[in-house]
């Protein structure tokens, strides 16, 4: 039985090896795959990664400026941008799908000024909305606040004036007890703490 064992041990760590092997190849070859996969498209539809490249530079813009790690400007501005660069290329796959089509849009500035404003468009919804939004929830927060308020009030004024007095002395009450427990603590910490001295 221990043979046994011993074989299946070795066997298991042969495995492992082999599979952390296989980790750092796998990590080496991503690049080239994607290098690969990048150039057969090139080479496959070079008129619309033409129309895309010029299209869709705001993107890349975009993308280099946003440091915040989940790129809500560049989604904004992508998804802008796309709408603007889709016309071109509906045109140009619905007719002669070549590169002196694709030259013929990219150059037009009627094109170029839609590609390029829906990408502002798309900058100018980041720029304005969160701001918008966050006074949105501001003022929301403070109708919540007075409406409670309100309601603070007219109990004080059903029930009297004993009930924030009753609030505030529960308050002190529980805040004096977490003191005296902390101090409690402290205090067996300090007596053990002697203690074990002692035993030393």
């Amino acid at each position: 039985m221990t043979e046994e064992q011993n074989n299946k041990e070795e066997i298991g760590s042969k495995v492992e090896n082999v599979a952390d092997g296989d980790e750092p190849k796998k990590k080496a070859l991503q690049p080239l795959l994607w290098v690969i996969f990048i150039a057969i498209i090139i080479l496959t539809f070079p008129e619309t990664v033409i129309l895309l490249f010029v299209g869709m530079l705001p993107t890349f813009v975009a993308f280099i400026i946003d440091r915040s790690p989940q790129k809500y400007l560049t989604c904004c501005v992508c998804a802008m941008n796309i709408t603007g660069v889709f016309p071109g290329i509906y045109e140009l796959w619905t007719t002669q799908n070549n590169i002196s089509l694709a030259l013929k849009i990219v150059t037009n500035i009627f094109d170029l000024s839609l590609m390029y404003l829906s990408a502002a468009i798309g900058w100018f919804i980041y720029s304005v909305v969160p701001p918008m939004i966050r006074v949105f929830i501001k003022v929301i927060g403070q109708q919540r606040i007075n409406l409670l308020r309100g309601q603070q009030q007219n109990l004080v004024q059903e029930w009297g004036k004993n009930v924030a007095n009753i609030i505030s002395e529960t308050k002190t009450e529980k805040n004096s007890s977490s003191h005296e427990i902390n101090g409690e603590i402290k205090k067996d910490s300090t007596i053990t703490e002697s203690s074990t001295g002692v035993v030393e």
